[in-house]
Order: structure tokens, then sequence, then C-alpha cells
């Protein structure tokens, strides 16, 4: 098995024809159905079904396909991690869990790229446990999760700490509340594993509140969902205050304040230690170090 049936492979799975991928790979058809037969030969098992239509999957080629992207990556992260050597490095993988990356980070990558235009960066969302699964496997290189995590086998930094804001349609009627009373108001929270869920439960804690006593009228995986959900008058929900302060402030949601309560959560940025840091990572680790306080949105 080789790098190159892997990318035929792929090719032929987007596609869904052998031709089609032909063409984009600029060789024969023959040529690369002599690639996919050698990949199913190493491997021992069928990995496509081909008939008149086209070609699909079999179980054993959608198992082989997630990993075969994985590869992929791995292969060309490896290439910029050793052209870096060079100088010739000119690419950033970040990953990100969503609160950060939608409403934190995009203005720390403008000026970011303000100061370095030559190198492209590329960001994805993941949830907190993903990101450090894929910076360990060297998936992306730079990482920014939810603190409480266990980082103990790579470097942190802090970028971020927050309030948890209870927030609610402009017109509600209650200014304040205390969290013994939240069971009398219709909630909107994050899935059960999700990163805001957790962090808000740890921090509800400290002041020995069971976040699972409560039941939530719906539960909504996106940030941008439940704000959606709670200017429609649907119910209240608890969002770090940096993912609603333009809301606040153009009066589309209201905050309900807690009585002597101060929710709170931290984010951190994550990176391997082992190995020595590109420069395109020092540079970046850098820019958040000493400018990402004021660079984020």
């Amino acid at each position: 098995m080789n790098f190159f049936q892997m990318k035929a492979f792929i090719e032929v799975a987007q596609a869904a024809s052998i031709s089609k991928a032909a063409q984009n790979l600029h060789l024969t058809q023959p040529a690369v159905s002599q690639q996919l037969q050698a990949l199913e030969k190493c491997l021992g098992y069928q990995l496509l079904t081909r008939s008149n239509k086209g070609v699909r999957l079999t179980e054993y080629g959608n198992i082989f396909y997630s990993y075969a992207q994985s590869f992929i990556t791995l292969w060309e992260n490896l290439q910029n991690d050793l052209a870096a050597v060079d100088g010739k490095h000119s690419s950033l993988q970040i990953g990100t869990c969503a609160a950060i990356g939608q409403y934190a980070l995009p203005c720390a990558l403008y000026l970011f790229k303000q100061k370095y235009p030559y190198l492209s960066v590329s960001v994805q969302s993941f949830p907190s446990e993903e990101t450090l699964l894929r910076l360990r496997e060297h998936s992306i290189q730079i990482g920014f999760i939810q603190d409480g995590c266990d980082v103990k086998d790579l470097n942190s930094y802090p970028v971020l700490k927050s309030n948890f804001v209870l927030v609610a349609p402009p017109a509600t009627a209650v200014d304040t509340i205390d969290l013994t009373a939240l069971h009398t108001i219709p909630l909107i929270l994050s899935p059960e594993n999700s990163d805001l869920k957790k962090a808000l439960a740890v921090s509800m804690a400290q002041y020995g509140f069971d976040l699972d006593l409560l039941t939530p009228i719906l539960e909504l995986d996106g940030i941008e969902s439940i704000k959606s959900s709670v200017r429609a008058g649907h119910g209240s929900s608890f969002l770090p205050y940096f993912t609603v302060k333009k809301e606040l402030f153009s009066k589309e949601l209201k905050e309900i304040k807690l009585d002597g309560v101060n929710l709170e959560t931290s984010f951190v940025m994550v990176w391997r230690k082992e190995g020595k840091q590109t420069e395109i990572e020092r540079n970046f680790t850098s820019f958040i170090k000493t400018e990402g306080g004021n660079a984020f949105c």
C-alpha cells in the first residue's frame, strides 16, 4: 500500500466514478483501476463495488475512507513540518472549540494575517476533547479549548476568561434570580457532553448547585441556534458573555442577574511539547500571548 493508492481511492470515492477520478488525477482509467486493485489486494478487502452506474463504497470501503483521509492529512502535515526546516513552511492548521472559533478568534486571525500576509491559516471547530486528540495525532498544530481538560502532556496558555450570562428574551419581566429558582423558568441548554454544558456544571458546582437537577425544555447544539431560540421567546440560556455581548448591547437579548453568584469559564491555547516549533507556530503562539487579549473579537 502506498500514498498514491490512497489518493486514487479517495478521488474515486468522492467522484463515485473511476473515469472522473482518472480525469481529475490526469491518468488513464486503467491506471487508476490498477492502483485500486493493488490496494484491495494489499488490504485483503473489497473497498468498492463497480456497476454501470459508477462505483460505491462497501462497508470496508467506508471504514478505509475515513482512515485514508486522516493518513493524507498527516502526510501533508509531515511534509509541511519537514519543509519548515528549510524555511518553506507557510501554513498553519488550528483546531478550536466553537465558542473561541466563532466569536473570539476571527479578529485575532485577521490581525495576525496583517503581520504575516504570506502565511496560510486553516481553522476547524471541534469539541475540546477532539481538538486535543487531533493535536496529539499531529492533524493540527495549535488548539484552543475550554479549560478543564487534561493537558499535562501539552504546552498550554490561558487566553480568555468569561462570565456565564443568563440571557433571556428582551421582554422578560424577571431581572434577578437565585440559582435555586432556576427550575421556575424555561431553560435552553447545550447537549449533555458539550464543552459549554460541562463548564457550566463545574462553575455551578462551586456554589453547591447540581446542574443535573434542571430539566431544560430544549437541548440545542450550537450557540447561534441557542441565541435564535432565546430571541424567539422560547426560553433562557447560559452563554459566555463574549458570545452574546453584541445582542446585549443591541437589546436583542436581556441579561438576568444571578443573585450572589458569579459563574465563570475560561479557555486555553494548547500546542505540542515534543519537537521544535516551526517558525509559523512560534509566531502565532507569541502573537496570541502578547496581543491575544486585545485582538480577540
